[in-house]
This record gives structure tokens, C-alpha cells and sequence, in this order.
């Protein structure tokens, strides 16, 4: 096996985190966290644990005192704000909790947009729209006239779909999903999971997702309790 091939997606070492105002606190201190290459891994934790904000440090949105956030082997505290947006957009595809589309566009620009901030993975495909109604064919939102439906009209199950789509377009290594079947009823969560492990497998990407559904997180090749990596005793919760 190549040399580059054992480097794990995410590797964390001797991680420290604080955030602090007039009226809270919190803090987050991991002393080592991995997730291979190709693993499926749900992260769980009670509310307010930590568990978004360690989704936002291994994303570079957020910023580490001390310690280490290797992500594909690259080192995140070693970059600036700006060299950490293009890490982002090149390589991670994020469905957030609240989906996030601009619900002035249409379905189709909403995808396609994901490509428009990344040169890695524009250059990638030799045409961004049919590979964006590709994914949307796939993910059951293929006929034209929803493919030009403004995201605002959509159900909140289509704009899941439309999310996971945006996230995989361009094939990145590496899925972050923040909660995305909190809104679904079971029978949609199973529909989107297959979906996403789907996609995950075609692309030989590591998926790692924030869940608060044990069922959820039981079909994952791992689960991985917050607690079991980090000391949460001293917390004063100030968020997810």
C-alpha cells in the first residue's frame, strides 16, 4: 500500500478550543482523535457538547488554541482563514443541518454553485451541469422542471436531497454532515442514509456525521461518543 494511502482523513492531536463572552463559556480539549480513509463514522454526544464545533474545526471554519487538525494530511493551524476556505471548498463537502440553499435559485444552480468556489473541483468535471442533473437524476429530482424549481418551493425532503447532492458534486474526499435526518420521518431517513452511503462508496469518501439518533448512528462502520474523546465535565455548554 502506497505511503499516502495510511495517512487517515482526519487526524487530531492535543486539541484545545475556547470560547468565552460575558454571559458563557465553553471549552473542548481532545488529547487524540482519528478516522481512517473510507470510514463511515457517527459522531454522537449530548446537546451542547461540542459536537458541531468539532465539525467546525475540522472544516477550518473555526481555529484551534494549541494542537493539531490534520485533515488529508494537510495541517489546518498551519493555514490562514483564506488558505483554510480554498482547503474547504476543494475538498469537503458539508450538508448543514439547515441545508443552507440560496432559495432564490433554482435547484440545478444551487449544486452547480458548489463548483463555482472551488478550482479542484470545477476543473474536475469537464461539464459542471450534466454531472450536477446527474446527481439530481440519482437523487430522485431529475425531471426538468424541478431541476429549475426554486429551492424556497421545495419540500424539506427534496432540499436535503438537493444539500447531499451539492456536497457530493465534484467528488470531494471527504462528507461532514451536521444532523441532516433530524427533520425526516424514519421511512426518509432510511431513503436518504442509503442514499448517502451510496454516494459515499461510489466516491471512495470518508463520511463523518453528527447524529442524535442512536438507529441513525448504528448503521455507520463506527460510532464515536464525544464523550469517549473528550473530558466534558468542566463544560458550561454554549452550543452544539
Amino acid at each position: 500500500m502506497p505511503m499516502a494511502d495510511a495517512v487517515p482523513a482526519i487526524s487530531i492531536a492535543d486539541l484545545s478550543f475556547q470560547f468565552s463572552n460575558n454571559t458563557r463559556s465553553f471549552s473542548l480539549k481532545i488529547s487524540s482523535f482519528k478516522i481512517e480513509k473510507g470510514e463511515r463514522v457517527a459522531l454522537v454526544g449530548p446537546s451542547g457538547s461540542g459536537k458541531s464545533t468539532l465539525l467546525g474545526l475540522i472544516c477550518g471554519v473555526l481555529s484551534p488554541l494549541d494542537g493539531s487538525v490534520c485533515v488529508l494530511g494537510h495541517h489546518l493551524e498551519k493555514m490562514s482563514g483564506r488558505e483554510r476556505d480554498r482547503f474547504r471548498a476543494n475538498t469537503i463537502g458539508v450538508i448543514f443541518q439547515q441545508f443552507n440553499l440560496l432559495p432564490y435559485l433554482s435547484v440545478l444552480d444551487n449544486v452547480v454553485l458548489a463548483l463555482e468556489f472551488s478550482k479542484h473541483r470545477h476543473l474536475s468535471i469537464s461539464n459542471k451541469q450534466s454531472k450536477a442533473e446527474k446527481l439530481l437524476t440519482f437523487l430522485g429530482l431529475g425531471e426538468a422542471e424541478m431541476r429549475h424549481q426554486k429551492a424556497s418551493q421545495l419540500s424539506v425532503g427534496q432540499q436535503q436531497r438537493v444539500a447531499a447532492a451539492r456536497a457530493f458534486v465534484g467528488e470531494p474526499p471527504l462528507i461532514i454532515a451536521d444532523e441532516p435526518t433530524s427533520a425526516l420521518d424514519q421511512d426518509r431517513q432510511a431513503e436518504f442514509l442509503e442514499t448517502l452511503f451510496s454516494q459515499q462508496k461510489a466516491n471512495d469518501a470518508t463520511l463523518l456525521m453528527v447524529t442524535h439518533d442512536l438507529t441513525v448512528a448504528k448503521q455507520f462502520d463506527r460510532v464515536l461518543d464525544l464523550r469517549d474523546i473528550c473530558d466534558l465535565s468542566k463544560n458550561q455548554v454554549a452550543g452544539s
